[in-house]
């Protein structure tokens, strides 16, 4: 199956899972849990050590609160580099640890495993060049309440991936910011 195919079936997937978190009916599997939430965010990443310029992309998250401060959270990744043209796809899940919930400000942390991808299109790498492998995330962030449920996410992250052939040769930072809806009383 295509990679597109694959894409659109997660996004598919978390977006009808999200959809189920929302419900208020209660709940038999996970009783006492404390809600979630959904976050669209917008990525800024800076590579290496080069400082290569260029790289943004776009993040989607969804975080299921089992405890008032644990959670599991699933996201997905793309980013790109416009000045050549390379792409970089992830997907991870993981533990969050949310340390101050039901405030204005709620700081947090997160541990991701997952998988990357990395297509390369230059002149150097040749037509259509990939390079797959484990992804691992760490980092945290802030949310900040706005109203009704609605909060503003800012958060860095490091990232190690294993897609080269010298190990976990693809470390970088990323900086995200975006919107996120917090799901019953995680307000």
């Amino acid at each position: 199956m295509p990679l597109s195919k694959r894409l659109f079936l997660l996004v598919a997937l978390l977006i009808c899972s999200a959809l189920a978190w929302a419900q208020r009916g209660p709940s038999t599997a996970l009783a006492g849990s404390s809600g979630g939430d959904i976050t669209g965010s917008y990525v800024v990443m800076v590579k290496n050590t080069h400082f290569d310029t260029g790289w943004e992309g776009g993040d989607i998250s969804f975080t299921k609160y089992i405890t008032r401060h644990w959670g599991v959270r699933a996201e997905a990744d793309v980013e790109r580099m416009s000045t050549y043209s390379y792409r970089e796809y992830g997907y991870r899940g993981g533990a969050v640890y949310n340390f101050m919930p039901k405030t204005k400000l709620q700081p947090y942390m997160h541990y991701l495993v997952g998988y990357a991808r990395t297509k390369a299109t230059t002149i150097f790498d040749g037509p259509y060049t990939y390079h797959s492998g484990l992804s691992m995330l760490g980092g945290g962030g802030v949310d900040y309440r706005l109203r009704n449920g609605w909060f503003v996410r800012g958060g860095a992250d490091i990232v190690a991936n294993n897609n080269d052939t010298n190990g976990f040769g693809n470390k970088f930072a990323r900086f995200t910011i975006g919107i996120s809806y917090h799901f019953s009383d995680r307000q």
